[in-house]
């Protein structure tokens, strides 16, 4: 039998399903494991008590900066725009996806992680370091609330849950969070609306242990749907199942999508096979996914579900769209990448020394710049190579 390798992020087929029969325009969907695994993590919602009660005031006007929080102001006081990242693909401390957890939490952006199955308990003992962390700075230097902090974690399969997670599981986290902010508010015309900024995408799988040569259509094709379509469905189903008032809080410069790719998409290196492709489409994806989902593409006009008049093809900045780009990494030392990538060690040690910044790269260094491409509004469809420059050489071996 061989060995099956799960690169980093990579989400089980147990899935937690919650049953929201009051939300609107919201489907339950159930399955088997759901509602004794909801209960035990609390997740387990039933009444209409819950229901999301997003705000809107057509007359207000906002003010942004780049970290994340800008305000409203309305006819009802002051209403902060807090900005939320989701992160997708959380495993452990060592993983890319964590490193940007981080980095959005230092630019105050209020953040959801979705992470396997398998993770819960690693995943679940960072977020209660972090957020016993961030209590003790708000405590010790009297930060203001809307300061950066884990709103939540949430499992989630991307074959099957996407739907659920950005119809159901994601709008009722932060309505919740909004009732908890305006707890914490000392003046109730002084509160956080919460509008989804940014969506990081650290998810990838693929059998390495088998060659081209020997690799089947069930294996390429789940290697396919992980690593590439998987991207494509986050941004259709953020575009169509979240309420508008949590996706237009972010115009006008849009919602940055992003993913994680590596050299092994543009460049044959053996050890990577069948990742190789997927990875290759997936930055294919990236390039065609900024043209349609873009704001001046007729496909925005006629998927926005709250759109009056679906032929007018004209750009229309009111609308919600996506930024969406991909950042290559260079050779990280996750436990998946030393895990699953024969002779990883070598490859890094290889890269370091040939590449013109002549040392690995960091996670911490990848995750800044995704949080840079989500504060520049005019990057979209571009493939942004965090690698020391070993991308742009023919590295020659010293000896």
């Amino acid at each position: 039998m061989r060995k099956q390798v799960y690169v980093e992020g990579l989400h089980s087929s147990h899935r937690h399903k919650l049953l929201l029969s009051c939300l609107p325009q919201l489907t339950a969907v159930t399955t088997t494991r759901s509602r004794e695994t909801a209960r035990s993590h609390g997740r387990a919602i039933s009444t209409c008590t819950t229901r999301r009660k997003f705000s809107s005031n057509s007359s207000s006007s906002t003010s942004a900066n780049d970290s994340g929080s800008s305000s409203t102001v309305g006819g009802n006081g002051t209403k902060q725009q807090q900005k939320v990242a989701l992160v997708m693909g959380v495993a452990n401390q060592r993983s890319i996806a964590w490193a940007c957890v981080q980095s959005f939490l230092e630019e105050n952006y209020h953040v959801i992680i979705t992470h396997q199955d398998r993770f819960q308990d690693k995943v679940h003992s960072l977020v209660t370091s972090a957020k016993a962390a961030t209590a003790a700075a708000l405590t010790n230097n009297h930060q203001h609330k809307s300061s950066g902090r884990i709103l939540g974690n949430l499992t989630c399969d991307v074959q099957t849950d996407l739907p659920q997670l950005f119809s159901e599981r994601i709008p009722q986290l932060l309505w919740e969070s909004e009732q908890e902010d305006d707890k914490l508010s000392s003046s109730t015309a002084d509160s956080n609306q919460l509008s989804l900024d940014s969506i990081v995408h650290c998810i990838a799988y693929g059998d390495v242990q088998m060659s081209l040569r020997e690799v089947t259509w069930d294996v390429y094709s789940q290697a396919q749907h992980i690593s590439a379509f998987s991207f494509l469905e986050t941004a259709q189903c953020a575009m169509s199942k979240l309420p508008s008032e949590i996706l237009l809080a972010s115009q006008p410069q849009g919602i940055s999508l992003t993913a994680l790719s590596y050299l092994g998409a543009v460049r044959a290196l053996y050890p990577y096979h069948v990742m190789g492709p997927a990875k290759a489409a997936l930055e294919a994806l990236v390039r065609q996914m900024a043209l349609e989902f873009g704001p001046n593409h007729p496909n925005t006009t006629t998927t926005n579900k709250n759109k009056n008049n679906t032929n007018d093809s004209s750009y229309n900045a009111s609308l919600p769209f996506l930024r969406v780009n991909v950042v290559s990494a260079g050779p990280i030392a996750t436990l998946s990448a030393r895990g699953g990538i024969a002779n990883f060690g070598a490859l890094q040690q290889m890269v370091s020394q040939t590449s013109p910044l002549g040392r690995p790269v960091q996670a911490e260094e990848v995750a800044q710049t995704i949080v840079w491409i989500a504060q520049s509004p005019a990057i979209t469809g571009q493939t942004i190579y965090v690698d020391g420059g070993f991308s742009s050489i023919v590295p020659i071996i010293k000896t």
